[in-house]
């Protein structure tokens, strides 16, 4: 967007000083830094957007991350990653947030069913100073629609 003399542009195309989208639109660029309702591609508050190849990735060349799964107890045990840290549900992550050593520049990588519980783990964590946060859009369903293993059953350890 951009402001010369009397015309105001959104997109490359100028906004009339009739417009009801100017208002919006000038108000929105003052006070969020561009237009009302837009947000940075991938961020939302601190969390970064990830895909699950990203993840794999990211998995690969630290196989140590920290990634919390933060779905029920009954999706745990029918299908997980092997590769997760911590299982927090994510009604639980604030109360339980220390178990995930305290560090708040900790990178912390969150997976759920579809992207939706782990997005709203996130952002409670981005409320208690997290800094470094990463959704797995999609979650579980798009890491198993990408062909990638996945473990199941019951499993007894410090992960719970």
């Amino acid at each position: 967007m951009s402001i010369t003399s009397n015309t105001l542009r959104l997109a490359g195309r100028a906004l009339s000083p009739r417009s009801p989208y100017r208002a919006v639109t000038l108000l929105g660029t003052l006070l969020f830094g561009g237009p009302m309702g837009c947000k940075s591609p991938g961020t939302s508050s601190g969390v970064t957007q990830i895909s699950v190849q990203a993840l794999r990735d990211s998995l690969t060349a630290n196989p140590d991350l920290l990634l919390v799964d933060v779905r029920t107890p009954a999706e745990w045990e029918a299908r997980r990653l092997l590769a997760v840290k911590k299982f927090i549900e994510h009604d639980q992550i604030a109360s339980r947030v220390a178990e995930m050593g305290g560090d708040t520049s900790t990178a912390v990588y969150l997976i759920c069913r579809s992207g939706n519980r782990s997005a709203l783990a996130a952002e409670t964590l981005a409320g208690l100073g997290h800094r470094h946060l990463f959704n797995v859009e999609g979650g579980m369903n798009a890491w198993v629609n990408a062909g990638f293993p996945v473990d199941s059953g019951p499993l007894a350890d410090d992960r719970r």
